[in-house]
């Protein structure tokens, strides 16, 4: 909500003209007061979501990727101060992000500002992939129902500690994984959906996932973690 979209009349305008899904209540909430017809829409999953195999040389320790500025870049810095390998990938999308995510230990997520909610579009693809995810959760984060402990949930002032204690511990790191996956499904995209759209016609409840590959073997090279807000 207190984003820079939130005071963007250009993108108010955009939004006046369309129906609006956020997977936010507060959003919802506050777009509706604007006079915006919106509605909470529960983000979940999907078996297409599950695209990548397990691997057995993950050769990044940590990846961070979106825009980088003042408050990431003290969380990566410390990391790196550690001789932790923090990879860093801006504008990345499709195969290249996947063959990052593919390669990492674990992925950090931190909020582009305090009062940032949770990027659950980008986490939940994450644990269905069952990647390991520290990620920033203050006591204002809003909460998703039944993924309490489907990250490695810190405050902001130990996410860096809480990154590289779970880095240091292999099996923890697994079972982290773990339990994002596990969790993560639970929460299906096909009921919400399904409630504003019509069941899928070929779609099946409880049908097997779709067989996970390997990305194609795209080069990812560890970007200059500076400050810039090209997207979050």
């Amino acid at each position: 909500v207190n984003g820079e979209w939130a005071t963007d009349q250009a993108y108010m305008d955009v939004l006046s003209k369309n129906e609006i899904w956020d997977y936010s209540r507060r959003n919802a909430a506050f777009l509706g007061e604007q006079g915006l017809k919106a509605e909470f829409f529960t983000f979940g999953y999907v078996p297409e979501m599950t695209r990548l195999r397990e691997n057995p040389d993950e050769s990044i320790d940590v990846l961070f990727y979106g825009g980088i500025n003042e408050r990431r870049f003290k969380v990566i810095d410390g990391l790196r101060r550690s001789g932790i390998n923090v990879v860093c990938l801006n504008d990345a999308y499709g195969l290249a992000r996947d063959q990052a995510i593919y390669d990492a230990k674990m992925i950090l997520n931190v909020h582009v500002n305090l009062g940032a909610n949770l990027e659950m579009v980008r986490l939940g693809y994450l644990m269905a992939n069952r990647k390991a995810v520290v990620s920033e959760f203050n006591p204002d984060t809003e909460r998703y129902e039944g993924l309490d402990n489907a990250c490695a949930f810190y405050v902001y002032d130990d996410l860096a500690e809480g990154a590289r204690q779970l880095l240091a511990d292999d099996e923890r790191r697994k079972r982290q994984a773990g339990l994002g996956r596990e969790a993560f499904p639970l929460l299906s995209l096909e009921d919400p959906l399904g409630r504003v759209v019509g069941p899928h016609p070929t779609f099946k409840a409880g049908q097997s996932n779709p067989q996970p590959r390997p990305p194609s073997l795209v080069t990812h090279t560890s970007q200059d973690c500076t400050p810039s807000l090209s997207h979050i």
